[in-house]
């Protein structure tokens, strides 16, 4: 599954980045202003591997609660929890 926000520029080519087979999910980095661990749910490709689609379905049950507000929360949430097992890479 790739996402893309219909306002996104891209200021460099992201695909030698997007066809690695050894990821489970390409990240968007969102770290501005001081912030560490923080991704941009504006831009992703989650392969079809296992983790991929555990963190898809994490993704949608931690915002089903509620309690993350926007879908960036919880997009974020759940990579965190899945850091020992989700294989991903970060664009800058």
């Amino acid at each position: 599954v790739i996402h893309v926000d219909s306002d996104m520029i891209w200021l460099r080519d992201p695909i030698p980045r997007l066809v690695s087979p050894a990821v489970d999910l390409v990240a968007q980095n969102d770290s501005a202003n001081g912030y560490t661990h923080h991704y941009c749910s504006c831009f992703f490709l989650i392969h079809p591997t296992k983790a991929g689609h555990d963190l898809a379905q994490l993704w949608i049950d931690l915002h089903a609660t509620g309690v993350y507000g926007v879908d960036q929360h919880s997009y974020i949430a759940a990579i965190n929890q899945l850091k020992g097992t989700l294989n991903f890479t970060v664009l800058d």
